[in-house]
């Protein structure tokens, strides 16, 4: 167990509440989907939770390699992001594909993925301001 908690960075309580809540989901995707497992696979109710704990394990192991990652490489990405994420959210008001009366989605060409550039935009602009807030902290002075 020392080995793992050598092998973490930043703040162990962040990373112990995460690793908690995490397992908290797991049981309670057992517990909501009860029904749903009946409806839809026969009564396998571990369908549903061993998808859930597949998914969550990739999460988890992305977030231990992304926290790998230099800082200032986020602030380079930010930008970039910044610059893709606008003209694809005006391309999603022209050409958007309708999902649930919403023109929202853009279907990626070739692997007929679709994605919500919006989430795109999101992760950019939190990502922008926190380059911006690091490098004017003037900024926070004077609101």
């Amino acid at each position: 167990m020392k080995w793992v908690y050598d092998k973490i960075f930043g703040d162990k309580i962040i990373w112990g509440i995460t690793i908690f809540l995490s397992l908290i989901s797991v049981l309670l995707i057992y517990v909501a989907t009860d029904d749903l497992a009946y409806a839809f696979k026969d009564g396998n109710t571990l369908y549903f939770v061993t998808k859930h704990a597949i998914i969550l394990a990739l999460g988890l192991l992305i977030v231990y390699y992304v926290h790998l990652i230099p800082p200032h490489l986020f602030s380079k990405l930010g930008v970039l992001l910044l610059i893709v994420s606008v003209p694809l959210l005006l391309l999603t008001l022209f050409i958007g594909f309708n999902v649930n009366s919403a023109d929202r989605w853009l279907i990626i060409p070739g692997i007929n993925l679709s994605f919500q550039p919006s989430d795109l935009a999101k992760i950019a602009i939190v990502l922008y301001l926190s380059r911006l807030l690091v490098k004017k902290p003037e900024i926070l002075k004077d609101f």
